[in-house]
Parts: C-alpha cells; sequence; structure tokens
C-alpha cells in the first residue's frame, strides 16, 4: 500500500481561457463595460404594475448613491403602469 502523505492535497491548475474584451457603453450617465469604473446597480423585486411600490423602491438605492436600478416588466400591464412615469425612454428586453 502506498503511503499518503498528510496534509491538504495540491489541486491541479486549471488553465484559464482568455477573456474577451467588452464594449463600453452607456446607460444614462454612467458608462458600463469596456474598463469602465465599477458602478452601483439594484434591481427592483415589486410587482411593477404597483408604480407607488416600485418608485419607492427606486428612490431608496438612488438615495444612497446607487447609479443604475433595474426594473424588470416581464407582462405588457407593467409596461403600461412604468412608461408615462420613466425619466427616460424605457428600452425592452423580450426573450
Amino acid at each position: 500500500m502506498t503511503p499518503i502523505p498528510p496534509g491538504v492535497p495540491e489541486v491541479p491548475v486549471r488553465p484559464v481561457a482568455e477573456r474577451r474584451g467588452s464594449r463600453r457603453t452607456q446607460v444614462g450617465t454612467p458608462a458600463v463595460g469596456g474598463g469602465a469604473a465599477v458602478s452601483v446597480r439594484s434591481v427592483t423585486t415589486t410587482r411593477t404594475a404597483d408604480v407607488g411600490a416600485t418608485l419607492q423602491r427606486i428612490a431608496e438605492p438612488t438615495a444612497s448613491g446607487c447609479q443604475i436600478v433595474r426594473v424588470a416588466c416581464p407582462t405588457q400591464d407593467d409596461a403600461d403602469a412604468l412608461s408615462p412615469r420613466a425619466p427616460r425612454p424605457v428600452r425592452g428586453h423580450r426573450q
């Protein structure tokens, strides 16, 4: 029987794939990607059709210095409720 040395066995080093570069884009004022500085971000967890709760949830992190708040609009009712109140044009993402 081969003796096993005590201690933690060495973990083989895994080769790291080279990362591809990203493009810089503006999200309002802050830039994202492409070597831009890290920006503080948050995401709402409220029902977006509940406009009062969603706007409150947006106001809380922005008052603390958050630069980007993402709001999900999974249904057309959510998008319709929020779009007239959006401070900038709402850009949608469909899957």
